[in-house]
């Protein structure tokens, strides 16, 4: 998993971002740790279902968050149904294209 990681840490630093953290571990794991909910956004290439992606990620992003999912070509507004991603607190914005950018509903 490190060599996954190495491009983004090396990109962060050339563009010299602050505030921004490569984590390299499973998303399960991460889920269930002290990131859970700590995060503003989430990058993640699609390494699953839409479903899988969706519900691994949701746990990290603080209310307001970003989800940002790297589709494969030709992945389309419908791999990302709008019912589905309700229940995990994520909804899409306006003008979104599926769930790209999605963030989590106001916690009740």
């Amino acid at each position: 998993h490190r060599r996954r990681t190495a491009f983004l840490e090396t990109s962060i630093a050339a563009l010299r971002l602050t505030n921004t953290t490569v984590v390299t571990a499973r998303a399960e794991a991460a889920g269930r740790s002290e990131l859970r909910g700590s995060a503003t956004g989430v990058v993640a290439r699609s390494f699953g279902p839409p479903a899988v992606t969706a519900e691994l990620a949701a746990p990290l992003l603080d209310v307001g968050g970003v989800l940002l999912v790297s589709d494969p070509p030709g992945g389309g507004a419908d791999r990302w149904p709008r019912e589905h991603l309700a229940p995990l607190g994520l909804i899409v914005p306006a003008g979104g294209r599926g769930c790209r950018r999605c963030r989590p509903a106001a916690r009740r």
